[in-house]
């Protein structure tokens, strides 16, 4: 039995055609790539540029910084609410959760600051390079982070900074 394979790499297209013998497959001559899931996923995965990646990162920060507003706006309606509450442990109650949802709040303006100036970053044209080596930030690593102001090696060093001064 005879079948084709085709192996994409880097926008070229490359035909490996194999055949079956008993239980194993052997690849013909015209082969020059072959398939291994495990190398040509993450090699695919590299591959993918930022230019590729920043379209969909924008809409992603554009979201997520519309819910931050949103739930800015409710917060700000159930500060300016007055509770008439009858007894202390209401009181208490009461100011915990005004506590909590101030915290949030405040996380919520720290996400938001960092999302503007990521967004700012792509407007010059800048997204994507560490803020402290300069090199560029892995398309991988902004995928999953879209935030990410630091590469993994200076991240790592930064990280390893903390640790050392805590101890």
């Amino acid at each position: 039995m005879k079948s084709s394979v085709i192996v994409e790499k880097k926008g070229k297209t490359k035909a490996a055609k194999s055949q079956k013998v008993g239980s194993k497959t052997q690849m013909g001559e015209s082969s020059v790539a072959t398939y291994t899931a495990s190398q040509d996923d993450s090699s695919l995965m590299d591959q993918v540029s930022l230019a590729d990646l920043l379209p969909s990162i924008k809409e992603s920060l554009l979201f997520q910084k519309s819910q931050i507003l949103n739930r800015t706006n409710e917060f700000k309606r159930s500060q300016q609410e007055s509770i008439q509450l009858s007894d202390e442990a209401e009181v208490a109650s009461n100011d915990l959760s005004n506590n909590l949802s101030i915290h949030l709040h405040e996380r919520s303006m720290k996400a938001l600051l960092e999302i503007d100036k990521s967004l700012n970053k792509i407007a010059q044209g800048t997204y994507g390079e560490c803020e402290g080596c300069g090199d560029t930030i892995g398309a991988k690593r902004l995928q999953a982070r879209p935030l990410a102001p630091l590469c993994i090696s200076c991240m790592e060093e930064r990280e390893e900074e903390v640790r050392i001064k805590h101890q």
